[in-house]
């Protein structure tokens, strides 16, 4: 087969005719502020590493047939000696797992309640190591898992924004880029970039959106003037790679083309930009270009990630149920907010006046199927273009035309509560949880949503964070 052809478009370099006429398109929403790259710096030079990195450590992950067995359920790494309590029933569905991992129909609630609530560590393991990016970059597995264990903390227990959908748009992005067949023209160095990207992109989210931040006068949107929350993923992310040595290894210029990787897709998940993110790719797609270039490949990174992070409504139904639920319930928990704080209520997060069934509706056909269709075209057109083999492999329109027709049918009428409900009573036939751990409410918060982000963590002390964890400074 032969390679992929791809052009290196370093800058100082001539171009060729249309090889890449875009090079001259409107990407504004993707430079950072002065302000912003100041803090950066700052923060690189301020960094306090962390120790004892190499020590071994206990995670969780999705373990191999060959790691032996004891009969309490114990699992031993032979190599490493990292010891972590499974079930031996979950240790089976576990190893089902390991399968699927890769397929747009893999279920990240299941996993989750698996790993007592932490799929991000699981996540994390397979697919890194699958990709042998710990040993292209010199990472020792301790050190890797001691990093991803605190990000994982790091999410709080909002019920959407949490470490649970850090995991999935981890896994969609990996499905995405291998079933296409995209990740054959990547570098290891993007691949890496992508995929630690998908699991710090939303890190320290605080469960409201920038409108909030903004209208509610935040300690945040004291410290960011424009994507207040994404800018704040992109530092807490990337300070934390730098506290735990991941990027050590990276030379001075691969260190920089990373930082600008990570920083463009950070960004390109603010739905504040998602049009203009839109009409740029399909701008792209209008260039007669007839090669791949590396500048091509990172914007559509950039899309493979958002596309991934607002994937829920083109997932099976049984998972987007899901969401729909844990989402609407954080919409409403900020409507309460802004009304308790005298502000006006944002669009969708008035839980007396949401009809759920117009709210997906509406954003399947204002978001969902053009983002998917040009993410098709996209990534067919480069990977031909490269002279590569593309698969053709696109299963999210049939599950977003099939959520969109049980929206517009019995579910078109159904109340938030409803749905709770029925997603309770499948969980519980399901098995995924014992039945007396689904009858408890704290608040508004209910026991299901306890099961689909941290639902095991439940008895745990309470981690509480303010807007950051970070002492940040705010210029005065």
């Amino acid at each position: 087969m032969c390679q992929p052809k791809i052009m290196n478009t370093q800058k100082g370099r001539t171009m060729y005719e249309d090889e890449y006429v875009d090079s001259a398109f409107e990407w504004s929403f993707l430079e950072l502020t002065d302000r912003m790259k100041q803090f950066i710096s700052d923060d690189e030079h301020s960094v306090i590493y962390k120790n004892n990195l190499d020590k071994p450590v206990q995670y969780h992950r999705i373990s191999d047939t060959g790691i032996p067995r004891r009969q309490s359920g114990e699992i031993e790494d032979a190599d490493s000696g990292h010891k972590l309590e499974i079930p031996m029933q979950a240790s089976v569905r576990l190893l089902e797992f390991k399968e699927t991992i890769n397929g747009w129909d893999f279920n990240i609630f299941t996993l989750n309640s698996l790993t007592n609530g932490h799929a991000m560590q699981a996540m994390c393991y397979e697919i890194f190591k699958s990709h042998n990016l710990l040993n292209e970059f010199h990472l020792q597995e301790s050190q890797f898992m001691r990093f991803i264990i605190q990000v994982e903390k790091h999410y709080r227990r909002n019920p959407y924004h949490n470490a649970t959908h850090a995991a999935d748009v981890l896994q969609t992005v990996n499905c995405i880029i291998k079933q296409t067949g995209f990740v054959k023209l990547m570098s290891n160095l993007e691949v890496f970039c992508i995929l630690l990207t998908a699991v710090v992109h939303d890190i320290e989210h605080t469960g409201t959106n920038n409108n909030f931040h903004n209208n509610s006068n935040s300690e945040l949107s004291k410290l960011y003037v424009v994507s207040i929350l994404e800018n704040h993923h992109l530092r807490v992310g990337l300070r934390m790679m730098a506290e735990f040595k991941i990027l050590q290894f990276l030379t001075k210029e691969m260190y920089q083309d990373f930082k600008f990787m990570m920083a463009t897709m950070i960004l390109s998940t603010d739905m504040a930009n998602h049009f203009l993110l839109i009409t740029n790719v399909k701008l792209m797609l209008l260039t007669s270009t007839k090669c791949s270039t590396r500048i091509r490949i990172q914007r559509i990174m950039m899309f493979i990630l958002h596309a991934a992070d607002i994937s829920n409504p083109a997932k099976p139904w049984g998972v987007h149920k899901v969401w729909v639920s844990l989402l609407c319930e954080e919409f409403f928990l900020q409507g309460d907010k802004e009304r308790e704080l005298k502000l006006p209520v944002s669009p969708n997060c008035d839980r007396n006046t949401a009809n759920i069934a117009t709210l997906q509706i509406g954003f399947m056909q204002t978001f969902g199927r053009e983002t998917f269709d040009v993410l098709d075209a996209m990534v067919e057109k480069e990977i031909v273009n490269a002279g590569a083999v593309y698969t053709g492999y696109k299963p999210w329109h049939s599950c977003l035309e099939e959520n969109m027709t049980k929206w517009n049918g019995k579910w078109k009428y159904i109340k938030y509560e409803q749905i709770e409900e029925l997603l309770i009573e499948t969980a519980q036939h399901r098995m995924s949880i014992p039945t007396h751990q689904t009858t408890v409410r704290v608040k508004h918060r209910s026991s299901l949503n306890k099961l689909c982000c941290c639902f095991c963590c439940r008895n745990k002390p309470t981690f509480r964070q303010e807007e950051s964890s970070y002492a940040f400074s705010i210029d005065k």
